[in-house]
C-alpha cells in the first residue's frame, strides 16, 4: 500500500430496484472524483462505478482489492433484481472461507423501517462477506427510507472518503467546497408576511452570520444534462423521435403495459354523520375512505390483456395537478412556451424521459413535484436566485452547518420542489435544471379490494383514504391533497354547487357517465401476496384501516374457489383495526356476509378510538395476543399462511412482534428461538406482507 506507483482502484458496487442505490452510488463517485480532483497529490488512487450484475464481465471480488458496496432490498426482504446474479455466486456455501480476504469494503445498506426485514439484504451481504474473510475499511451505513434516506445516508457518505485515504495510509487534509457569504445579505428578522414563512426560518442565529459554508456537489451528470425546445416540431421529428403512444420508462416491478384505465364508479365507504347521542366517535379524525371501479381500456396498440386475481395491486400514473404545472411554468418564465415541443439532448443521463414530448407533459407526467428536494437541489437552486436574502436562505440549507434547519424545515415538512419555487419566488431556474434536480413521477399503487368478476373481468376495484396534508408553507388547493385521491375527491365537489355539501351528496349529485376521467396505469408484480392454490391451506388476515381492501377480494375468490372444489376449504381467519366503529368500519356488511356464509372462519374487530377500559383491545397486535393459543395451532399444526396489509407507520413491526409473542407464550419458547420460527415463516412464504407508509 505505501508504493505510490501502484494503482489503487476503489470500485463502486451497486444493487438497485427502483433506482435510489443507484442514484446514491453516482453521488458517492462524483463526491470521491470531486476530492480526487483537488487533491495535490492523488495517490494513483481511481474510482470506478458498476451495477453488481456486471459480474464476470466486467469485475469479479477475487480479483478487487478496495470495494464500496451501496445496496437497497426488496420484496420480503430480498436482494434487487440486478443483484441476483452476484449474490447466488458469492452464497454458495462450497465457496472457501478465505476466498475474500485479500478484501477490504465498507457498505450502505438501504431500507424502509415500516417493514420487518429492514435493509435485510444489505445485512446479508454484510454478514457473508465476513463469512468469506472480507475486511471492512468503514462502519457499515443504513438509509431508512421511513425518516429520510438522506438523515442516515449523507453523513456515511460525508465521512467516507477519508475514510479510503486512511484506508490507503494516504491522508492529508481536503479542500472542501465552500462559499463565501460575506457580500449576502443575511435573512432579517423582520420580513413580509411570505418569507415569515417556515422555510425561511432558523433556530440557529449563528447560522446566518457565518462568512462561509461547507456545501454539497451537484452532481456532474446534472450539469451535463441538456434539453432544446421547438416551437414547431421539425417535420422529420415527427416519425423518428415523436412517440406514438404514451412513454413511461419499465419499471421492475411493471407486470403489464401501461394502459388507460376509467373511472366508471365511486363509493364511499367511511360515514360522514353519526346519531347525535353517540359520544364515543369523535369528528377531528374521521377519515374519508372512498372505493372506486376502474375499467381497463386497453394495453398498448395490441389491446388489452391485463387480468387480475385477489392480492394483486396497480400502478397509477395520474400526473400532477394541472394547477400546480402551471404554477411551475409560471416560476420557470415558461408559461407562454407550454406547447412547446421539449427535446432531450442527452437521453442516456436520465433514460425515465421520452426523446421529446411537450414542455406542459414533461412537467405533468415526468417530474415528482412533491419530492423532498435533496441538498445538492437546493445547492443548484440558489444559483438562480436574484434576491440576496433568499439565495442565502437555500445556501444555508444545503449546507452542512445547516443540516438542523434542512431537516426540520424541509425533511419533516415533506417540503417538495413546487414548494420550494413557491418560498423562494425569485428563483427562476432554467427548465433542464428543474429537470435534473427532479424525481421521476412516481406512480401511486393501491391494492385490488375485488375478485375477478366473471361478467366484467376488464374491471377492477381499489379502496383509499383521501390523503389531506396540513395548511403549511404556502400549500393551498391542490397542495392540500393527495395526487390521485385529491384527484378523484374534488371530482364528487366538481358539480356541487352548494357549499357545505357531504361527501354523499356529493356522490349523490356526481354523473361519472357525464363526467368519465381516463388514467395510466400497470399492473404491479406481486408473486407471493397471493391465496394459496390449495384451498384447504388455512389463512389468517391482518389488516388495519384500508388495509383490510385486499382480504375482501381474498374472501371473494375463496368464496369462488371453494364451490368449484371437491375438498373442503381450510379456516380463514381476520384480525382487523380501524378507528370508529361507525365511521371507518370499511366492508362491515360484506364481512359479515362472508362470516354467514361460512367463508370467513372467525372475525375479531377492534377500533382504536372506542376502547371501553385499559383491557379491550385497541389494535390488531392486542387482538392478536388475546387469541394466541388457537392462532399458534393453526399456523403450527395447520400450517397457516399469514398476511399482514397496512398503512398505519409501525404496524409491520407492532404485528410481527405479536406473532413473535404468541409463539412464546403458547408455543413456550424462548424469544430467541420465537424469532426464528417467525422468519423461518417468511422464508418459506408463510408470511406475507403488504405495507405501504
Amino acid at each position: 500500500m505505501d508504493d505510490q506507483s501502484v494503482r489503487r482502484r476503489v470500485l463502486i458496487l451497486y444493487g438497485s430496484e427502483t433506482g435510489q442505490s443507484e442514484a446514491i452510488s453516482q453521488q458517492i463517485h462524483d463526491q470521491c472524483d470531486h476530492h480526487l480532483e483537488v487533491l495535490t497529490d492523488n495517490f494513483n488512487i481511481s474510482v470506478e462505478r458498476l451495477c453488481l450484475d456486471t459480474i464476470g464481465d466486467q469485475y469479479s471480488l477475487e480479483t478487487e482489492q478496495t470495494v464500496v458496496f451501496v445496496v437497497s432490498t426488496t420484496g420480503e426482504g430480498e436482494p434487487p433484481q440486478n443483484a441476483l446474479k452476484f449474490y447466488r455466486k458469492y452464497r454458495k456455501r462450497a465457496l472457501p472461507k478465505s476466498l475474500l480476504s485479500h478484501l477490504r469494503y465498507c457498505l450502505l445498506a438501504l431500507g424502509d423501517t415500516n417493514y420487518e426485514r429492514f435493509a435485510n439484504f444489505g445485512k446479508d451481504l454484510d454478514k457473508r462477506l465476513q463469512e468469506l474473510s472480507a475486511k471492512k475499511f468503514y462502519d457499515t451505513g443504513f438509509g431508512d427510507d421511513a425518516v429520510g434516506l438522506e438523515l442516515g445516508v449523507e453523513p456515511w457518505i460525508e465521512n467516507l472518503f477519508t475514510a479510503v485515504l486512511n484506508h490507503f495510509n494516504a491522508y492529508s487534509s481536503l479542500n472542501v467546497p465552500i462559499v463565501d457569504v460575506k457580500l449576502l445579505t443575511p435573512v432579517e428578522r423582520e420580513m413580509s408576511a411570505k418569507d415569515n414563512c417556515l422555510l425561511m426560518q432558523t433556530t440557529d442565529e449563528r447560522l446566518s452570520q457565518l462568512d462561509q459554508l461547507n456545501l454539497p456537489l451537484i452532481p456532474s451528470k446534472f450539469k451535463s444534462f441538456q434539453l432544446k425546445l421547438h416551437e414547431t416540431l421539425p417535420e422529420e421529428y415527427v416519425d423518428k423521435c415523436l412517440p406514438k403512444e404514451f412513454y413511461f420508462q419499465t419499471l421492475p416491478v411493471m407486470d403489464s403495459k401501461v394502459f388507460d384505465a376509467t373511472l366508471v364508479e365511486l363509493r364511499q365507504l367511511s360515514t360522514d354523520s353519526v346519531a347525535d347521542n353517540d359520544e364515543t366517535d369523535s369528528r377531528c379524525d374521521a377519515k374519508t375512505i372512498i372505493e372506486a371501479t376502474m375499467r381497463i381500456e386497453s394495453e398498448g396498440e395490441g389491446g388489452c390483456s391485463v387480468g387480475h386475481e385477489a392480492g394483486d395491486s396497480f400502478g397509477v400514473i395520474v400526473g400532477n395537478y394541472d394547477e400546480e404545472v402551471n404554477q411551475v411554468l409560471h416560476s420557470l418564465d415558461l408559461s407562454g412556451k407550454r406547447d412547446f415541443y421539449c427535446e432531450v439532448l442527452t437521453p442516456e443521463v436520465f433514460p425515465h424521459l421520452p426523446k421529446i414530448c411537450k414542455v406542459y407533459d414533461l412537467i405533468k407526467y415526468y417530474l415528482e413535484l412533491r419530492s423532498v428536494p435533496k441538498k445538492s437541489c437546493l445547492r443548484h437552486l440558489a444559483d438562480f436566485c436574484d434576491n440576496p436574502s433568499q439565495k442565502r436562505r437555500l445556501l444555508e440549507l444545503s449546507s452542512r452547518e445547516g443540516g438542523e434547519d434542512y431537516n426540520r424545515v424541509v425533511r419533516n415538512q415533506f417540503a417538495g420542489i413546487l414548494d420550494i419555487l413557491q418560498v423562494f419566488d425569485s428563483c427562476r431556474p432554467p427548465l433542464d435544471v428543474l429537470v435534473a434536480n427532479s424525481p421521476c413521477f412516481a406512480p401511486r399503487y393501491y391494492s385490488v379490494c375485488n375478485a375477478p368478476d366473471p361478467l366484467n373481468r376488464n374491471q377492477f376495484k381499489i379502496a383509499f383514504s383521501v390523503t389531506t396534508f396540513e395548511e403549511t408553507l404556502l400549500r393551498k388547493d391542490t397542495q392540500l391533497f393527495g395526487v390521485f385521491t385529491g384527484t378523484l375527491f374534488r371530482l364528487l365537489r366538481h358539480e356541487v354547487s352548494a357549499q357545505g355539501d357531504s361527501v354523499d351528496q356529493c356522490l349523490a349529485k356526481l354523473s361519472l357517465e357525464s363526467n368519465m376521467k381516463s388514467f395510466k396505469a400497470f399492473k404491479r408484480k406481486n408473486p407471493y401476496f397471493k391465496l394459496p392454490s390449495n384451498v384447504s391451506i388455512p389463512i389468517v388476515m391482518v389488516g388495519a384501516g384500508t388495509g383490510v381492501a385486499p382480504f375482501v377480494g381474498f374472501l371473494g375468490q375463496r368464496q369462488l374457489v371453494s364451490k368449484r372444489s371437491t375438498v373442503p376449504a381450510g379456516e380463514c381467519w381476520l384480525f382487523y383495526g380501524c378507528r370508529h366503529s361507525r365511521r371507518d368500519y370499511i366492508y362491515e356488511r360484506e364481512l359479515k356476509q362472508y362470516q354467514s356464509d361460512k367463508v370467513l372462519t372467525q372475525l375479531y374487530v377492534c377500533f382504536s378510538r372506542e376502547s371501553v377500559d385499559e383491557k379491550s383491545p385497541k389494535y390488531v397486535q392486542n387482538l392478536i395476543q388475546n387469541h394466541s393459543t388457537a392462532l399458534y395451532r393453526l399456523i403450527d399444526v395447520r400450517k397457516a399462511i399469514v398476511y399482514v396489509c397496512g398503512d398505519l407507520k409501525g404496524m409491520a413491526t407492532d404485528v410481527f412482534n405479536a406473532l413473535v409473542s404468541v409463539v412464546e407464550t403458547a408455543g413456550k419458547q424462548s424469544r430467541e428461538n420465537a424469532v426464528k420460527y417467525v422468519r423461518e415463516l417468511q422464508s418459506e412464504k408463510r408470511y406475507l406482507q403488504d405495507i405501504w407508509t
